[in-house]
């Protein structure tokens, strides 16, 4: 009992000490391109699952992440699930550029998962690239 209450303890100090160091952070050091990585090509994907292929996707899906995550060149993703809608996943991806994004969707294991899954969709996957917006002259004007 003793060592529980410890290890509470430590973690709680700890939890304390990092938070300290987190708020006092300036806004330039959580920036992105303040740590030389505006160059990354963001992309959100979403699908929508049939209600009765949903344990397939599952399992279909689990180890897609896993072979993904080992991916040079990957150094964000992941996979979130609707809170609203169960049946609704989005994938959150950061990769070094576009040519490591193409290299992703060209893999055996994207391929072949993309095979499978497309059947089990009833609202097929959309992936959208995005680009860090730092100031006024990241962002792109409509119709330029």
């Amino acid at each position: 009992m003793t060592t529980f209450k410890y290890n509470c303890l430590s973690a709680a100090g700890l939890a304390i000490v990092l938070g300290f160091f987190a708020s006092n952070v300036s806004a330039e050091q959580k920036s992105l391109s303040h740590n030389n990585q505006a160059a990354i090509y963001a992309v959100m994907a979403t699908i929508t699952v049939k209600p009765e292929a949903f344990e397939q996707f599952v399992e279909e899906t689990l180890p897609l992440i896993k072979e993904s995550r080992a991916e040079s060149g990957l150094s964000i993703y992941q996979l979130h699930q609707s809170k609203s809608n169960p049946l609704q996943f989005m994938w959150y991806e950061h990769f070094n550029d576009k040519a490591a994004f193409d290299f992703h969707v060209q893999t055996a294991h994207v391929s072949s998962w993309a095979k499978v899954v497309g059947d089990l969709a009833s609202v097929q996957l959309v992936a959208i690239p995005f680009q860090l917006i730092e100031s006024s002259a990241d962002i792109t004007r409509p119709g330029k």
